[in-house]
């Protein structure tokens, strides 16, 4: 009997932990998670969509989520910038990639005043992108960040 339990204890915990099959639950989930604010849950959700379900349209969009709980969430400015980054390796081919570029140049400009990291990465977008409905907002941005520049380059002189 021993033996016997042992085995339905196992097949109901493989049961419990394997991933449901519809990576749409998992993003339902997660969006439920997020809006009631249970951050790890959400991301748990999202990871697990991103792991299992990598070819899946949610993929992309879970990595981008991922980023902006980090962004506008957590505020950690620096893990949102690498979660962004993480759409640009491995959704390359996203309609999410521009938008991840620009999110990663807004971050180093507006929360972390690294405004040679946003130049490079504005400019790297409108050398990607240059018909992306973004390249006004990147436009402004750059335009925002001269003054900052000028001191740099004139600091660095």
């Amino acid at each position: 009997m021993k033996i016997t339990l042992t085995t339905i204890v196992l097949l109901v915990l493989m049961i419990a932990c394997k991933p449901t099959s519809d990576p749409l639950n998992h993003w339902e989930s997660a969006k439920k998670f997020r809006d009631e604010q249970k951050i790890t849950e959400c991301i748990t959700e999202l990871k697990l969509i991103i792991d299992n379900y990598p070819e899946h349209p949610k993929a992309p969009e879970s990595q981008f989520m991922i980023g902006d709980i980090y962004l506008n969430d957590v505020k950690d400015y620096e893990i949102s910038i690498e979660e962004f980054q993480l759409v640009l390796n491995n959704f390359e081919e996203s309609t999410l990639s521009a938008k991840a570029m620009f999110m990663i140049g807004y971050v180093y400009a507006n929360n972390l005043h690294a405004y040679s990291d946003a130049e490079e990465y504005y400019n790297n977008f409108l050398k990607n992108y240059p018909e992306h409905e973004l390249v006004l907002s990147v436009e402004y941005e750059l335009e925002s960040l001269k003054e900052a520049l000028a001191e740099i380059k004139r600091l660095n002189s």
